[in-house]
């Protein structure tokens, strides 16, 4: 929740969102307030990592979107876990899971993530 909380961090949706939580290892679920300082201090080197590469590929596009440039964004070529709730995870192979927070579907791994 706090990834999607607008007033805290600007511009993070739950596709972020959950690639965020997963590059990192920490369950959408957990409560912010228990994060040690070492989560924290990985959390903040995956929100700038995720961001830098999802800019760098022109953005996720699972719509017609489309850059001034007539470019579409090819992140949604590299997502870990978002829209992969059934498949494979890419570190432990155990299925993605999928779950509903605040009405928005987040996308995990039960293995990796805590």
């Amino acid at each position: 929740s706090l990834l999607m909380n607008q007033a805290v961090l600007a511009g993070i949706g739950n596709i972020y969102a959950s690639e965020i939580l997963f590059d990192c290892g920490i369950h959408p679920r957990r409560n912010s307030a228990s994060l040690t300082e070492r989560e924290i201090r990985g959390l903040h080197a995956s929100i700038k990592k995720i961001l830098n590469r999802a800019i760098k590929r022109f953005g996720t596009s699972y719509s017609a979107y489309r850059t001034v440039e007539g470019i579409t964004g090819e992140n949604q070529n590299f997502l870990k876990v978002y829209q992969r709730a059934g498949e494979p995870c890419v570190k432990c192979k155990q299925p993605v899971a999928k779950m509903i927070i605040n009405s928005r579907s987040t996308f995990y791994c039960k293995n990796c993530q805590k």
